[in-house]
């Protein structure tokens, strides 16, 4: 039979526990404190005492240069081409089309035979009035030939009857006849007047079966084709001076005031955007239309290019304004800051010196179109637009797409 194990004592039983214990506790606090120190070192070391923001990373910042030039208050607009001279021309009578002269495209001069409408029946009526006027002129001749005749023959008469060679009677009788053919002479070339009417009449109808050009053009449009019988409602072609295509377009009643004839302006056509046509404004209109508060505005194309044609959209730009060509900059790139010590205001701009900010006074000269004017740097100075909110003097930035421009300094 084996003895049974001996009971241990309980103080040394609760030693023991004690002992575990303080162990464990040990175990854990070395534990906490390996990785306290390993995430310190994960983060680096704390900000020294007295380090400025210029020593952290450098911010990225956009620039543009300063630029040397006039600025400009401009107007755009758009318009299209219109011809002040564009009709379509209509027969003065009524009748059938046996001619048309003229093709599309042709080139026109005032007074040339564009269409001729059939003239049978007043072509007829010219050769018998001109026939007529024939013979009212024969019958004057031959009545003032008469009249001659018997004017001799009285003063012959006369003669023998001043040397009582004929009776009184016998003269008296001659100038009774005189008178008679001197009105017979009056109403012949009463007849004659008439005849010469009516033949410029008849004339006249058969001039009135030919279609002339109204001015010098361009035909556009055949709108009929010969052998169509027409009237004077309806056109035979459209014809266009060319001469008086002009841009149309409409401008803001708020520029009214700024808008005087003869201002210039330049016109770019879709049709062509490569070559820009110079312009003058020749005439504003005389109301304004309420819906768009915009006024009509004629524009004179100083080109005689054959290609412009009626209709075409375009583009045009009026420089309303020209100042001093000095150094500007993006207005927003300009900041004002106040003084409440001496109750003054300065004026600065951030630029970009050896890869640092500098902070550089200036004077707004004027400012116009988002562009403002300045003294103080100098052309071609990388002038920060953003950001510009935490930015210290001499603090080192990265520049953003940096542009190929010198940087400025301050005069």
């Amino acid at each position: 039979m084996t003895d049974p194990a001996p009971i241990r004592p309980l103080r040394s039983t609760a030693a023991h526990a004690m002992t575990m214990l303080l162990a464990l506790a040990m175990a854990l606090a070395t534990a906490t404190g390996c990785r306290g120190a390993s995430d310190a070192t994960a983060q680096g070391p704390p900000p020294q005492a007295g380090a400025g923001a210029g020593e952290g990373p450098a911010p990225t910042v956009e620039v543009v240069p300063a630029r040397r030039g006039a600025l400009s208050r401009t107007l755009a607009f758009t318009g299209e081409v219109l011809a002040d001279r564009r009709v379509d021309v209509v027969p003065l009578e009524s009748g059938l089309l046996v001619a048309l002269e003229v093709d599309e495209g042709d080139a026109v001069t005032r007074g040339d035979v564009l269409a001729r409408l059939d003239e049978d029946l007043q072509d007829r009526r010219r050769r018998e009035a001109d026939a007529a006027r024939r013979s009212a002129r024969a019958a004057v001749a031959q009545a003032r030939a008469e009249r001659d005749r018997q004017e001799r023959e009285l003063e012959r008469r006369r003669r023998l009857q001043e040397r009582d060679a004929l009776p009184r009677a016998e003269v008296e009788a001659l100038e009774d006849q005189l008178a008679v053919l001197d009105a017979a002479l009056v109403a012949a070339e009463a007849r004659g007047v008439e005849s010469d009417t009516a033949l410029a009449s008849r004339r006249a109808e058969v001039e009135r079966r030919v279609v002339r050009a109204p001015f010098d053009g361009v035909v556009v449009r055949r709108l009929q084709d010969p052998g169509a019988a027409v009237s004077p409602q309806q056109p035979l072609l459209t014809l266009l001076d060319r001469e008086s295509l002009e841009f149309v377009a409409r401008l803001p009643e708020r520029r009214l005031g700024e808008l005087e004839p003869g201002a210039r302006a330049t016109i770019t056509l879709d049709a062509a955007p490569d070559r820009p046509l110079e312009a003058e404004l020749r005439r504003l209109g005389e109301d304004i239309e309420r819906g768009s508060r915009t006024i009509e505005a004629r524009f004179r194309i100083e080109s005689g290019d054959l290609r412009i044609r009626h209709g075409m959209f375009g583009r045009g730009r009026m420089t309303l304004e020209q100042r001093e060509a000095l150094v500007h900059v993006p207005e927003d790139a300009v900041h004002r800051e106040a003084d409440e010590e001496d109750a003054t205001e300065s004026v600065h701009v951030w630029i970009v010196r050896d890869g640092q900010a500098s902070r550089a006074t200036v004077e707004v000269l004027y400012r116009l179109e988002g562009r403002a004017a300045l003294r103080g740097i100098d052309e071609g100075a990388l002038v920060i637009v953003s950001p510009v909110a935490r930015l210290e003097d001499g603090q080192r930035v990265r520049i953003l797409d940096q542009p190929q421009a010198r940087p400025g300094a301050r005069r």
